[in-house]
C-alpha cells in the first residue's frame, strides 16, 4: 500500500518528517529532541498507518 497523498503531505511537507531508519532510535522517545521526532515521524509512522490499515481492512472482509 501507498500512503494517501494527505497524509504524505502532512508528514513529508508540513510537518517536514524524515525517512532515517537507525536501530533503537525509538528507545528514549520520551526524551527527543525537534530532530528525533521529526525522523520518527517520517520512518515509523508511515509503516504504522499501513498496518493498521492493512488490519482494519482484513477485519471489515471477515466480519462484513
Amino acid at each position: 500500500m501507498i500512503l494517501p497523498n494527505k497524509i504524505d503531505n502532512v508528514i513529508f511537507s508540513q510537518l517536514r518528517g524524515e525517512y532515517a531508519p537507525g536501530l533503537g532510535e525509538t528507545q528514549y522517545n520520551l526524551e527527543a529532541d525537534e530532530t528525533k521526532v521529526r525522523k520518527y515521524l517520517g520512518t515509523y509512522y508511515p509503516r504504522s498507518f499501513v498496518e493498521a490499515y492493512e488490519t482494519f481492512h482484513d477485519l471489515c472482509k471477515v466480519h462484513l
